[in-house]
């Protein structure tokens, strides 16, 4: 271990070095007391002595922190009583014995002992230890509400996360359900005694489709690769050709081939669906969608016509707040999604730079 590691260190939640410096800081101040006072600093046995306080700080604050935990309170209290009880023999230890065995007195053997003078130091002493422990025990207690704080505020995060999670979980249960496989399984049969293929095809779409989401969100990252997420986007623009007698009202261009590009499943899908719901969707405006992929690089863009009248369809504002979310998951990778209106057609554009490829 070396000093830096050391140093870096807390005890009692306060880092060795703050504690050397305000040790040492302590020490040079009772100095220059000393010094102010008498003309001569003390030497090495104030030095000592000063160095006492400290250690004596360190124990009553480790006694407070006992005090200030419930559980440990009892035990805090106790100490509390006995050490300031004893400290005046506790300095009595370490003036004429301690000190002394290591060569330091801080007495005179000339001078007679009174015990008003000692217990005047004693006392003094004391103070300074009794306010060493005051401002610590503040500290600790900021401590401890900013760690509870905290603390608070993870669990309040992990519980929406947890609730987010049990609701999608719960949303993806119900379209992956035996009862709606069973209830879209009795649609397809009807629809194939009455010789009507538009009910299956569509029926097998949605089928389809909840399979991709299914098969993404089991994912640890819910990505996709690039060319699952466009036979998706392109069994989407089938199944809208068919909804309007299978009329050009779609075109969907590609250019480029799908390499390593990734995507979060819903992206691509979310900015057609918004097309087609809220734009003017006839054989003579089409919906433009074009998406390009080049090494690094990805590129998808939709145009769809403005109803007239300014009539629209009622929105509830999360298509576009999804996809920014879902673009969130992909790390690493900077994409930006803009949009462009003029008096006619509404324009959205989503590019995505990839900045590993291989």
């Amino acid at each position: 271990m070396n000093w830096k590691t050391m140093l870096s260190k807390r005890v009692m939640d306060i880092p060795v070095w703050m504690l050397i410096t305000a040790a040492m800081a302590y020490c040079l101040a009772g100095h220059l007391t000393n010094w102010a006072r008498f003309g001569k600093g003390g030497g090495w046995a104030w030095l000592a002595i000063n160095a006492s306080i400290c250690g004596a700080c360190l124990l009553f604050a480790q006694v407070a922190r006992w005090c200030i935990h419930p559980e440990s309170r009892r035990k805090g209290v106790v100490w509390a009583i006995a050490l300031t009880a004893g400290f005046p023999l506790l300095g009595l230890a370490a003036v004429y014995l301690v000190l002394p065995a290591v060569g330091l007195r801080l007495h005179k053997p000339h001078v007679p002992f009174r015990w008003d003078e000692f217990l005047g130091k004693t006392i003094s002493a004391y103070t300074t230890v009794f306010m060493g422990t005051l401002i610590y025990s503040f500290f600790y207690m900021l401590l401890l509400k900013s760690r509870r704080t905290h603390e608070m505020e993870r669990a309040a995060a992990l519980h929406e996360k947890a609730i987010a999670t049990v609701k999608a979980n719960q949303v993806l249960h119900s379209a992956q359900s035996h009862f709606i496989r069973h209830l879209l399984h009795d649609i397809l049969g009807r629809a194939e005694k009455l010789n009507d293929a538009y009910i299956p095809e569509q029926i097998n779409y949605i089928a389809r489709t909840w399979d991709f989401i299914a098969e993404a969100m089991d994912k640890p990252i819910p990505l996709v690769h690039a060319s699952r997420a466009l036979k998706q986007l392109e069994e989407m623009a089938q199944s809208i050709k068919r909804r309007y007698n299978d009329r050009p009202v779609i075109q969907l261009r590609k250019s480029g081939e799908p390499r390593e590009h990734i995507i979060a499943p819903l992206v691509l899908s979310t900015l057609l669906e918004n097309a087609d719901t809220h734009g003017w969707v006839d054989a003579a405006h089409p919906i433009l969608a074009d998406i390009a992929f080049t090494p690094g690089r990805l590129v998808f863009t939709c145009t769809n016509w403005k109803r007239p009248h300014a009539t629209d369809k009622p929105t509830t504002g999360r298509g576009l707040q999804l996809v920014r979310q879902s673009l969130l998951l992909l790390d690493g990778c900077h994409h930006t999604l803009e949009r462009d209106e003029n008096e006619q057609q509404y324009t959205i554009r989503l590019t995505i730079n990839y900045t590993t490829y291989d």
